[in-house]
Parts: structure tokens; C-alpha cells; sequence
């Protein structure tokens, strides 16, 4: 697994088996698709995305990078979508604090918040990576993440580097 710092607060990984996150992902390749060569899946932080955002709209600092590459290359040798950043796994729920949720704003003195939407975010990203590896088992994989979603493709990086998920395989990673 090869983790390389671009930024301070971007990370970009190579990551087996990158599938999107159920329901909300996107342009996935199918089998009837051309697969590319190089998926990517990328992690915005929460400030820079929502649940319910286009996983294939290019938009806060990863569509600056994300959509050159794009222009450049083409979808036929390179995909991406966006996993959008779990903040609602982060929020307490009403019935365990008696006030009704508050979104993630990734302040200090709430890390049982952050892990546990790092945790949602980054089953998502695995989900997505074994997506993507089932359509086209020979598409290599990258993810970015910038701001907390550095902080999740870190951990993914970890998880399969670990072998943590047979399906993830570190050789499929870019």
C-alpha cells in the first residue's frame, strides 16, 4: 500500500478494491462498460460535501484535481467518484443526549465523533473499492481524501494493506 502526502491536508493512497457507497455512489463501471484503468475514489471533508452529493460532480478541492486529470485522460483510462464524508454517523442521536443531532463540525473534544464517522466513511470506501474490483477485476485503484477524508483514506490505506478484507487485494492498488 503506498500512502503519499500531497498536501497537508490531502492524501493519496493506493487502495485494492474500491467500491462506491451503496445507494449514493455512482458511475461505477459496469461489466458492459469499457473498465478503465485507473479508478480513483475520492474523500472530501465534511466541510466540502453531503450525504446526499452527485458522487461524480467535481466540486470543492478534489474536482480542482480531479477534473484536469479528466480532461486530459479521458473516462476510458481513468474513473473516479466521491464517497461523500459520514458526518451523520458522527451526530448523536437525540434518544442518548436529549438534544436533537448536531452535524460533525470536526472540533476538538468530540473524538468518539470522529471515529465513529471515520469508521462509517471508510466501510463506505470499501464498499465502493469491492464494487468497482467486482465490475472490472483488473482496473487498478487510487483514493484521495482531503481534510477528514485524508484522515479515512489513511485508515482504508491501513485496512487493506493489512489484508483485513479478501476482496480488497493490495496488488490492485495503483
Amino acid at each position: 500500500m503506498l500512502v503519499v502526502s500531497v498536501a497537508t491536508a490531502v492524501v493519496l493512497s493506493c487502495a485494492p478494491g474500491v467500491h462506491a457507497q451503496p445507494a449514493t455512489t455512482s458511475p461505477a463501471p459496469t461489466a458492459g462498460d469499457r473498465c478503465p484503468a485507473l479508478f480513483v475514489i475520492g474523500v472530501q471533508g465534511p466541510d466540502e460535501t453531503s450525504p446526499g452529493a452527485d458522487p461524480g460532480a467535481d466540486t470543492g478541492m478534489l474536482g480542482s484535481v480531479f477534473a484536469p486529470l479528466l480532461t486530459r485522460t479521458g473516462d476510458r483510462l481513468v474513473r473516479r467518484i466521491y464517497v461523500p464524508y459520514r458526518t451523520d454517523a458522527a451526530a448523536p442521536s437525540s434518544a442518548t443526549t436529549g438534544t436533537a443531532p448536531q452535524p460533525l463540525s470536526g472540533g476538538p473534544g468530540r473524538p468518539e465523533m470522529v471515529a465513529s464517522a471515520v469508521a462509517a466513511t471508510v466501510a463506505d470506501v470499501a464498499a465502493a473499492a469491492a464494487g468497482v474490483l467486482g465490475e472490472c477485476p483488473s482496473t487498478l485503484l487510487a483514493s484521495v481524501g482531503y481534510a477528514e477524508g485524508a484522515r479515512v483514506i489513511s485508515e482504508f490505506a491501513r485496512q487493506v494493506g493489512a489484508g483485513r478484507d479478501p476482496a480488497l487485494r493490495p496488488e490492485r492498488v495503483a
